[in-house]
């Protein structure tokens, strides 16, 4: 049972990169940009690491020991230490420390972001799930 939930997390994490790779892809064809293999090869890696580390990290929060603030701080440290590692691989980001600042502050922001969509999601499935059993 454990290894089919790993499984899926990766699968779904893989599944978000692709979908990323393939909005690059699309801008380079629009822009007809050329581009080496060896480049899109790379960034695309990262992207499948990010991916699969989004997917993977997302069973800290099935962790019921921790605080939602604990699971929380853990989650985006490693996310964000991840990112940077790929970041310096791929360089999305010039090592420069006006971009590195920025970038952090943009990397935050999405984060943020991302974070209350899903909790707004799933309190709202939480609300109509009670709703419905409520009727009953």
């Amino acid at each position: 049972m454990v290894i089919t939930n790993v499984l899926y997390r990766v699968l779904g994490g893989l599944g978000c990169s692709a979908i990323f790779t393939f909005i690059a892809l699309t801008a380079l064809v629009i822009g007809d940009t050329e581009a080496a293999v060896r480049d899109i090869w790379q960034h695309m890696a990262g992207s499948m690491i990010l991916g699969v580390t989004y997917g993977v990290s997302s069973y800290i929060f099935d962790y019921e020991r921790w605080s939602l603030l604990r699971q929380l701080a853990v989650h985006y440290l490693l996310t964000l230490t991840v990112f940077a590692l790929v970041n310096l691989w791929v360089g999305w980001v010039p090592l420069t420390p006006l971009s590195l600042l920025l970038g952090f502050v943009i990397y935050s922001v999405n984060y943020t972001l991302f974070w209350f969509g899903f909790n707004w999601y799933f309190k709202m499935q939480e609300r109509e799930l009670n709703q419905s059993l409520n009727k009953k």
